[in-house]
């Protein structure tokens, strides 16, 4: 588990969501993962962890720097997505789970969409024929 108690005073101020990712590969297999996420002013914390196991992944990502992911030894489409958009992932999930502000992008291989309504938040990833989606709730201080 990960701490939200910071030293930092820009970092004090954050939004807490909880909810389910489910991941669908291009053979239309199927896995659900829990998910925290933690949206501070300039990184969001997304930690995914599996009932029974765990945590299996831990993501950073910033305002202004390339995410990080742990374990390092993670390689999938998502790794490359990060690469790409992971300086442009923190402000989606701002915009669009903090402020209630649908999002749409659409590119050749690649697809964002995220819709906000009655403290539930949406977001569909594709990439290359992998799906992920993403439910989130907002979880009380």
């Amino acid at each position: 588990m990960y701490s939200c108690a910071s030293t930092n005073s820009s970092l004090d101020s954050y939004n807490d969501y909880s909810g389910k990712i489910l991941l669908k590969s291009s053979q239309n297999q199927t896995i659900s993962y829990n998910s925290n996420i933690v949206i501070y002013e300039n990184r969001s914390i997304i930690q995914i962890t599996k009932p029974f196991i765990g945590n299996v992944m831990n993501i950073n990502i910033y305002k202004n720097k390339p995410a990080e992911i742990y374990p390092k030894e993670t390689t999938s489409n998502l790794d490359k997505f990060l690469n790409v958009y992971g300086r442009n992932v923190h402000e989606w999930l701002s915009q669009c789970v903090e402020k209630n502000n649908n999002i749409n992008i659409l590119e050749e291989k690649f697809s964002f969409f995220c819709s906000s309504e009655d403290n539930k938040s949406r977001i569909r990833i594709n990439i290359n024929l992998n799906e992920i989606t993403v439910i989130l709730i907002h979880k009380d201080k």
